[in-house]
Formats: C-alpha cells, sequence, structure tokens
C-alpha cells in the first residue's frame, strides 16, 4: 500500500513535470531534492492536460503544494503574488456559495418532497366494517349444523 504522503509527493511530481522544464526550473534544488526524495518512484499518475485537476482524482494535498509552489516560486511580482491570493479567495467563496444554496434549510423545507405530498393528500373516508354480534356468530354457527 502506497503511503498517502508519498502519493502526494508522486503527484506533485508529475504535475510538475507536466508544467514544463521552465517551471522546473524556477524551483530551488532543495525543494526539487526533496519532493524526489519523498515521493514514491513506483506511483507514476497520469494526466490529461484537457481534464481540469479537480475532475482528475487529484489529492487535495497535492493541490495546496502545488498552490505553494505557485505562490512561492512561480509568480514572479508581488501583482501576480495578489492576483492569484485574490483568485483562490474567490474560489473559496464560489465553494460556499454553492454549498450555501445547496444545504440552506429554507430551501431544504420549502423543496420537500414530504411537502409536496401533505399539499396533495387526497381525502380517504373510513369504510364501515359491520361486524357481528358474538351471540349472532353463536347462534349461526349452531345453525349450520341443523341445515345440514
Amino acid at each position: 500500500m502506497i503511503d498517502t504522503e508519498d502519493k502526494v509527493y508522486s503527484e506533485v511530481y508529475g504535475l510538475i513535470q507536466l508544467a514544463g522544464k521552465s517551471y522546473l526550473n524556477m524551483l530551488p534544488n532543495k525543494v526539487k531534492i526533496t519532493i524526489d526524495e519523498k515521493r514514491d518512484k513506483s506511483y507514476l499518475p497520469v494526466y490529461d492536460i484537457d481534464v481540469p485537476l479537480e475532475k482528475q482524482n487529484v489529492q487535495k494535498d497535492s493541490l495546496a503544494i502545488l498552490a505553494n509552489i505557485q505562490y512561492n516560486y512561480w509568480c514572479r511580482t508581488e501583482q501576480e503574488k495578489i492576483s492569484f491570493l485574490k483568485e483562490l479567495k474567490q474560489i473559496d467563496i464560489d465553494k460556499e456559495k454553492a454549498m450555501r444554496e445547496k444545504f440552506n434549510p429554507d430551501e431544504i423545507f420549502k423543496k420537500s418532497k414530504y411537502n409536496n405530498q401533505n399539499n396533495e393528500k387526497e381525502e380517504v373516508a373510513l369504510a364501515e366494517v359491520k361486524k357481528e354480534k358474538w351471540y349472532e356468530r353463536v347462534f349461526s354457527f349452531f345453525n349450520s349444523f341443523f341445515k345440514k
């Protein structure tokens, strides 16, 4: 079984390799060596360039390390760093907004199937069941012997 940390570093290594040599050269040697030493060399993740990373089953820790690398080493100016942070904040805001819409208690009760069923209830009247009294049953029981 692959250790989770090894898998994370393997994914980061694969994503950095996918980014290209220019981005790899921006990293300090210490970071490159650390990633290379901590990764599992037998685990080689494969990524499709045309599909977003969110849909490629990349671990959140791998994305966090990659975001840290982008902020610290790939953003060249302070303006790029500020822009990158704003982008990350906007992603968080959008996710939080989607979660609020999905799990808003007011909306949950408005759209509930249970409420719709209550509004569409049919009136059902109880049917009257005529039950024989005990002495009528005894009488019919003895009557059945004499009729034979």
